[in-house]
């Protein structure tokens, strides 16, 4: 059994980021405030002085460049999985990027716990009725119609045929089935 499931407590976020705020004080943001205040010791720049030839400026950006953490970002954005992911957020792919940065933590060695990668949620009620866009369809294609001539359309023979509690049926299945295509249509 792994080490991490072996914790039952959970942490939140914040209990997490001030455990380890030691860790957090040496990423690439503080440490270029570091080195930002070592280059100005005098405090705050205005916008003039930054507008300015300035080789302190200058300096603190080469050094901020070359700072390992983003060195390894610049390394990383070239890389084929982060393009990969860069398309599945563009191409709005959740599964393909869910199932990328999956591999890409475990290829690291950072398997996320359990949870954090869920698949995506299918979508609630039951599935669609092939049925409703075809009544839909005979509804628009008639002129939208009274209910009544509506289930003469769709069902014919059936309809013809059918007793009237079969054919109120026949027309409350109908109305049912263009109100909620209409539902449908305003969701999306």
């Amino acid at each position: 059994m792994s080490d991490r499931k072996k914790v039952a407590v959970q942490l939140t976020a914040a209990e997490f980021m001030a455990k380890h705020a030691k860790e957090l004080a040496e990423s690439e943001q503080e440490a270029s405030i570091k080195l930002l205040r070592t280059i100005f010791p005098e405090g705050p720049i205005s916008l003039a002085r930054l507008g300015a030839s300035n080789p302190a400026l200058d300096k603190w950006l080469q050094a901020r460049a070359a700072l390992p953490g983003n060195r390894l970002i610049s390394e990383l954005q070239k890389y084929w999985v982060i393009r990969l992911l860069k398309a599945a957020a563009n191409e709005n792919s959740r599964e393909a990027y869910r199932e990328l940065l999956e591999g890409l933590l475990i290829r690291l060695g950072v398997e996320p716990p359990d949870g954090v990668l869920l698949p995506s949620p299918r979508p609630r009620g039951a599935p669609h009725k092939a049925s409703t866009e075809l009544i839909y369809q005979v509804w628009l294609q008639n002129g939208k119609p009274n209910w009544n001539s509506l289930a003469y359309e769709f069902y014919r023979a059936h309809y013809t045929s059918a007793d009237a509690k079969v054919r109120k049926t026949l027309r409350d299945r109908c109305r049912r089935a263009v109100k909620r295509r209409q539902a449908m249509l305003r969701d999306e």
